[in-house]
């Protein structure tokens, strides 16, 4: 049953009606494209790179001010008629989206006085119904990545022990925070699910690089000698001063509710760098004392 008890605003003379998907599932609405409510009070639709979200008004008054029932059906061969519980074909048709403004559905629109029993009078004409607000793929995976960028995700810090430097042919241990991947509810520029987890890409500044992980940093006890598995390390063969660099590449993509998929965001890297000595060991004899 698709009802919506309602007193209706009159705009200019003309009633704007409040409009809701039925259903849910992709059977109901050809190519994914239909709208939904999310909590901006938007439905959305993404047509070719663009999301479209539709807003209508939910309570006012007909046209004499008297409260009524509205019942909307998609104005497709079929949907004519509906009974008096609001219950009608339910068919789909492209003409319903293609004749109308992207998010933007045409509706046969169904009235009858609130608390009737009869079945509601088809009203003349169909119309198309929603204001679209047009956001662009692009401008939405901008904004979020600003967003996590800015705002959450955390800038990399390179941990090396010994800290400063190490020597020849000894393991020098690198790590860094171990950031977990993330999954956040946003509403601007529309209401969309954020996940987006690190990648860890280690140049250890001798030409050589290291693998996806973060590290673990050094414990007193556990030495890489004994437990070379513990460790993330690299062992320089020769000495000089060396900058370190870590690229953590948050990789992400984004849903947004009613519509098939996901979307892409693109990599967000960010980077540290730490500059260490490497020394090479020697022996020397010394007098004895």
């Amino acid at each position: 049953m698709k009802r919506i008890l309602a007193v209706f605003v009159v705009v200019t003379g003309l009633i704007v009606l409040p409009f809701s998907n039925a259903r849910g599932d992709s059977s109901y609405c050809p190519y994914h494209k239909c709208p939904t409510t999310l909590p901006d009070g938007y439905h959305y639709s993404y047509v070719n790179g663009v999301f479209y979200g539709s807003t209508n008004a939910a309570s006012g008054a007909d046209g004499s001010g008297r409260p009524v029932e509205w019942f909307y059906e998609l104005a497709c061969t079929g949907n004519e008629t509906i009974d008096a519980n609001g219950n009608g074909g339910d068919r789909n048709c492209m003409a319903a989206i293609s004749t109308c403004p992207p998010g933007q559905i045409r509706m046969w629109t169904f009235q009858r006085p609130a608390s009737s029993a009869a079945p509601p009078r088809r009203l003349p004409g169909a119309r198309c119904m929603g204001v679209p607000k047009a956001i662009p793929l692009a401008d939405a995976q901008a904004a979020f990545v600003r967003y996590l960028k800015d705002k959450y995700l955390p800038h990399p810090v390179i941990d090396t022990a010994p800290p400063t430097g190490g020597l020849v042919n000894l393991p020098q241990i690198y790590a860094t925070a171990d950031s977990a991947p993330v999954a956040l509810t946003v509403t601007q520029p529309l209401p969309a699910v954020l996940n987006a987890e690190p990648h860890y890409g280690w140049n250890y500044g001798d030409g050589t690089a290291g693998p996806d992980e973060a590290g673990t940093p050094y414990r007193p006890g556990i030495l890489p000698k004994d437990h070379p598995e513990y460790y993330l390390t690299h062992t320089y063969a020769v000495d000089g001063v060396i900058t370190a660099t870590l690229i953590v590449t948050w990789k992400g993509t984004f849903t947004v509710a009613g519509i098939t998929g996901t979307f892409s965001i693109p990599d967000i890297p960010l980077v540290a760098s730490r500059a260490l000595t490497i020394f090479q060991a020697r022996s020397e004899l010394v007098a004895a004392q």
